[in-house]
């Protein structure tokens, strides 16, 4: 369970830091390029991080054991 959630909060944070990439050409960024040369190794990193998680979460996934049966009514 805490593979998918850490998978899960991987994948938001990649949109987030994504959105954010998009505003460092503009405004204040522009005095620093280097921002943005930051930003894409943090998101080789998570990615990094996210493939190491991955095999771990479907191992979990396949290991859990079916729900019981649920009783019909009549």
């Amino acid at each position: 369970m805490w593979s998918l959630t850490l998978v899960l909060l991987a994948a938001v944070a990649a949109m987030y830091r994504i959105a954010s990439l998009g505003d460092y050409p503009q405004g204040r960024y522009l005095q620093d390029p280097h921002l943005i040369q930051v930003g894409l190794a943090e998101l080789l990193v998570l990615a990094a991080a996210v493939a190491l998680v991955v095999p771990a979460a479907a191992r979990a996934q396949a290991a859990m054991p079916a729900p019981p049966p649920r009783p019909q009514p009549g």
